[in-house]
């Protein structure tokens, strides 16, 4: 018999469960194999453990203990848990790539070039005001931005 056959016996050997010829070879096996002896003392060892233990159930409510070791369940399904990250990360990268690739801003430009002072903002209030009285009250939002313009004093015509 080779370690592999006593290993697969060696609990019903210890339990006392193997018809007498096995358990002969078994007991021979392990009388000159130190390792399967080994794992003999340890199944004992759990045995005795085991045994050591009070009888009967566990006492008290142990439910509540257990949740509240419990991590949280995320409701949504696994699915979407496991897919929204990577999706994510490929569109920043995406946005990323088409704004280093087209240039975010002009040639020669640079962020300070951006703000908005009166000077930048002069063409388009008065493209805007040109635009929205071609079709005055069209569109009430235009009609508002040019009365703030007018209140402000930014265009008295």
């Amino acid at each position: 018999m080779n370690c592999r056959q006593a290993r697969k016996q060696l609990e019903l050997y210890h339990l006392g469960a193997l018809d007498p010829p096995r358990a002969e070879r078994v007991r021979e096996h392990l009388s000159a194999c130190e390792a399967c002896g080994a794992e003999l003392a340890r199944l004992e060892a759990l045995d005795q453990a085991l045994g050591a233990l009070p009888e009967g159930g566990a006492t008290g409510d142990l439910w509540p203990g257990v949740r509240a070791r419990l991590a949280p369940r995320d409701p949504r399904p696994t699915w979407v848990r496991d897919i929204w990250q990577p999706a994510a990360a490929a569109a920043v990268a995406i946005v990323l790539a088409v704004v280093l690739v087209n240039g975010a801003l002009a040639p020669g430009t640079t962020p300070a070039d951006l703000s908005f002072s009166p000077e930048t903002q002069a063409p388009f209030s008065e493209q805007y005001a040109a635009i929205s009285w071609q079709t005055p009250l069209a569109d009430d939002a235009a009609l508002g931005a040019r009365l703030a313009m007018v209140n402000e004093g930014g265009d008295e015509s």
